[in-house]
């Protein structure tokens, strides 16, 4: 029988890594004594368990020392703080009562504590440390402000807690299970039983990139992976904010419309389906334009290139630009995953062509291949799964994969969980409980 874990045991691992966490030259916020950990999340805990107008809470604290100023990580600048006039008790009814002002995405509830013994957990405010932070690591932008130096909770539903030590995440509780956050579990390596869609879909679009002249290949060449990663990372968080569940399906390029529609019936078919990549192409291209600006201005400088004469207004211009195309390519993938909406599942290729959403897998390929859960794609190691454990989006999906192995599936169940799925020769192989973040953010 597996164990299961509790706050207490949250506030256990959390205290003994938090010196830990990081190599190097750098200097972790405080955290408080194990006692009043404990408190915090147990507090946290409870209230995860409450309900807003039939809704699950999701919010957000932030844990800092007594009278300490509020700063952003690596960095002097203050964030914007609100202080209540007389500070409230830490307890589960004043959590309710304001998480619906805290969201995770901007606002904190602002809790300050005393190593004193025998002194009072308060909740001195709120904390507005904007959305740029949340927004990147949902792969939606790659320049940001970093959230404020110090223990942050997200809440994330019924028995959900996410510890993060500034940006850095450093467990979750969630359902019973405690979950240490690794480097190991960086998206791209989530994902590895899926690479082959991945470099076919960036190589298909790098046909329409204008490549750097000056910037490394591998500096270049990285960006563009990890781009394209986010752009699917996006696709899902949105999916999964939307607390309705959904498929979305990637299929393999070469997968006819006749392929297709021996796979599913699709209500909406897109006629314009090349708007996706064309944004995620007209980044790419701004966005390679710039760092051969400002590698040129770094190693060329004593030679003439076509960029030695450019002027600092048309560097802003550009960079306006780049701005501009990050939004764009944005606003793109929050359309696409609310698309998941309807019922069914939304289809996309590996060139990020979306072919329609609203479909229904109609494969009636049988469960005569053994199913696994990948536990270690790195190491091959990995356990037979019984299928009972899912329902029906999962199964079909399961259906999916297991008729053709040009197409591949992330799964989100409508308490958030996410999942992949694909077929590796004979076997089909699921990753559960992914956590789907920026590709650009270790221990995000």
């Amino acid at each position: 029988m597996s164990k299961h874990y509790f706050p207490s045991d949250l506030a256990n691992f959390v205290h003994n890594r938090w010196e830990n966490l990081i190599s190097g030259e750098y200097s972790p916020p405080n955290c408080p004594s194990k006692k009043i950990l404990e408190k915090i999340l147990e507090v946290s805990y409870l209230a995860s368990l409450e309900m807003d107008e039939g809704r699950a809470l999701t919010f957000s604290i932030c844990c800092t020392p007594l009278s300490e100023l509020v700063k952003r990580q690596n960095s002097e600048e203050l964030v914007e703080t609100w202080e209540f006039e007389v500070d409230r008790e830490l307890v589960v009814s004043e959590l309710r009562r304001l998480a619906p002002v805290a969201s995770t995405e901007s606002t904190s509830i602002w809790i300050t504590y005393s190593d004193v013994p025998d002194s009072q957990v308060s909740i001195h405010g709120l904390v507005n440390q904007g959305s740029s932070w949340a927004i990147a690591r949902r792969g939606r932008a790659y320049r940001y402000d970093s959230p404020p130096s110090a223990l942050i909770v997200n809440i994330l539903g019924y028995g959900r807690l996410s510890v993060y030590q500034g940006q850095y995440k450093v467990a979750t509780l969630s359902s019973g299970q405690l979950i240490r956050a690794q480097t190991e579990d960086m998206i791209s390596n989530q994902l590895v039983g899926v690479h082959k869609f991945l470099k076919e879909g960036t190589n298909l679009l790098r046909e329409s990139i204008e490549t750097p002249i000056y910037e490394h290949p591998k500096e270049w060449y990285g960006f563009e992976w990890i781009c394209y990663i986010n752009v699917l990372v996006s696709i899902v968080n949105v999916i999964q904010q939307m607390n309705h569940g959904g498929t979305l399906v990637i299929s393999g390029n070469n997968n006819t419309e006749s392929d297709l529609k021996k796979l599913f019936k699709i209500k909406y078919k897109i006629s314009s389906k090349n708007i996706l990549s064309q944004r995620y192409v007209d980044y790419m291209n701004i966005r390679h334009k710039i760092n051969d600006i400002m590698t040129v201005e770094e190693f060329y400088s004593d030679q003439k290139t076509e960029y030695s004469d450019i002027s600092d207004s048309e560097k802003h211009i550009i960079d306006l630009s780049l701005a501009n195309s990050e939004r764009l390519l944005g606003e793109s993938t929050t359309l696409i995953g609310n698309l998941a909406g309807t019922d069914g599942a939304i289809i996309l290729n590996t060139s990020l062509e979306v072919i329609g959403f609203g479909a229904e897998i109609i494969s009636s390929h049988e469960y005569s291949n053994k199913i696994y859960t990948s536990k270690d794609w790195f190491a091959g190691k990995k356990e037979r799964f019984n299928i009972e454990q899912f329902g029906m989006r999962h199964r079909s999906a399961i259906r999916l994969c297991a008729s053709t192995d040009n197409v591949f599936a992330f799964v989100i169940s409508q308490d958030g969980d996410i999942t992949l799925i694909w077929r590796d020769n004979k076997s089909i192989m699921i990753k559960r409980n992914i956590d789907i973040t920026n590709a650009n953010m270790v221990l995000g």
